[in-house]
Formats: structure tokens, C-alpha cells, sequence
């Protein structure tokens, strides 16, 4: 009879466990590769490689707090603009739902773009994606760089201790490159989500942003002090940077 059991367990090891376990190996070793290319751009912290490690992600709420952040005036922009692009991503199977309103409970952080995954009506990824400028548009006060008061880290690691991706961009490559950087977010989507059968498109989209290196405290004086902004801002947006404090 023990005999019996033993090649039972044998059999159900060879023909059931040991393929499932490959299988998502193959899967996690996949995701990683992709991730790690993506990350030699610093554009993109994660807390996990793996893409079943977001069962537990912290849920989002409406925003609730006296303290009212920043808006720099490419959000809105880029914002609109990836909704749009969330249309013509029909044949990919979560749902992506968009909000500049919803973050953590209890969270003094809110990010600027909030990207939330839904499949089967279960949210299974949360995407914060992150816009900076290199400086106040009312006062040229610089910001976001390296260094900056160590907020940026903090702010990333709060979001990733909850389990969620941080992207981020600076405010150059969302408007220079809007279709670029919705590609690069959809690369991540698909990372996390359903590796297997689009290899290539995520190869090919994760390296569709060029990448910018963060500038210091310096380079962000003298980018206020020459209105680097207004190079690629537009009319519109260059006469609403005054607004921004």
C-alpha cells in the first residue's frame, strides 16, 4: 500500500508539480529580465520582480488630506493623453481605470497619475506614475533633484513598501514624447500582467523613452534661469508655469 502511495506522489509530482513550477519560473525569469532592462534608465522601482507578488497591494482610495500638493501644469496634459491611448489598448485583458484623485489610505501622498489594473473585476496592479519638473514655475525654485531632500525616495519608497510600481518621468519626455511614454507604461502592464506572447512588444516599448538623467540643484538653477521649459512647453502651458507654486 505504501508503495502504491509513494508512486502516486511520484506521478503527481512529474506530471502536475514540476510542470506548474516551471512554468512559472519561466514566467517570473521573463518578467525579470524585462525589469531589469528597464531599470538601467532609473526610470522604473519596483518592490517585487515577480508578478505574483501583487495579491496584497495596498488598495486606493479617494484622496483625503489638508496637505494639497504640487501640480505642475504638464499633468492634466499627459494625463488626457494617455486616456486617450487606453482606448486603442482594447486587446490587452485587464481594464486600465485612470484617477488624479485616489492614493493610499491615510497617505499624505498623492500621486500625480494613478493607474489602477482590473482583471476579473479584482484590481491586480497599481501603477503610480510620477511627472517631474526641474523647477517652480512661479518662483524657479528648484525641484526633484538628485538629492532633493531625499522626498522623491521617500515618497517612491511609501509607495513600493505597499506594493505598488512607481513610474517615473520627467515633465520633458511626457510632453516631447506623450505616445513614447504611454508605450513604456503599457511595457509594464503587460510585464506584470501577461508576459507570455508579447516578449517582443515589451522589449520594443520599454526602450521607447529616451533616457534622461536627473539633474542636480545646479543644472535646475540654471535651467530656471534660461526658462528651459518654455523650450517644450507650448504656448499654452508656458503662460500657465507662473500659476504653479
Amino acid at each position: 500500500m505504501a508503495d502504491i502511495e509513494y508512486v502516486m506522489k511520484i506521478t503527481e509530482y512529474e506530471n502536475t508539480i514540476l510542470p506548474n513550477y516551471e512554468k512559472e519560473f519561466s514566467d517570473f525569469e521573463l518578467f525579470a529580465r524585462s525589469v531589469q532592462g528597464q531599470n538601467k534608465g532609473n526610470l522604473l522601482k519596483m518592490n517585487k520582480l515577480s508578478s505574483f507578488c501583487f495579491d496584497n497591494s495596498s488598495e486606493s482610495v479617494d484622496y483625503q488630506s489638508d496637505y494639497q500638493p504640487f501640480t505642475g501644469v504638464s499633468e492634466l496634459n499627459f494625463y488626457n493623453h494617455l486616456q486617450e491611448e487606453i482606448h486603442t489598448w482594447q486587446w490587452i485583458s485587464v481594464d486600465v481605470v485612470l484617477s488624479k484623485s485616489k492614493s493610499i489610505p491615510n497617505s499624505n501622498y498623492l500621486p500625480d497619475i494613478l493607474i489602477e489594473c482590473i482583471k476579473r473585476r479584482e484590481t491586480v496592479l497599481y501603477i503610480d506614475v510620477e511627472i517631474d519638473e526641474p523647477y517652480i514655475g512661479s518662483s524657479g525654485l528648484p525641484i526633484h533633484y538628485t538629492n532633493f531632500g531625499n522626498d522623491d525616495k521617500k515618497r517612491d519608497d511609501f509607495f513600493l513598501k505597499n506594493n505598488w510600481i512607481v513610474i517615473r518621468f520627467s515633465e520633458e519626455q511626457v510632453v516631447k514624447y506623450p505616445k513614447e511614454c504611454c508605450k513604456y507604461i503599457l511595457s509594464i502592464i503587460l510585464s506584470c500582467t501577461e508576459p507570455m506572447g508579447y516578449e517582443s512588444y515589451i522589449e520594443n516599448w520599454s526602450a521607447a523613452v529616451s533616457v534622461q538623467n536627473r539633474w542636480t540643484k545646479d543644472e535646475a538653477h540654471a535651467m530656471a534661469f534660461r526658462r528651459h521649459r518654455n523650450t517644450y512647453l507650448g504656448r499654452k502651458l508656458s503662460e500657465d508655469i507662473a500659476t504653479e507654486s
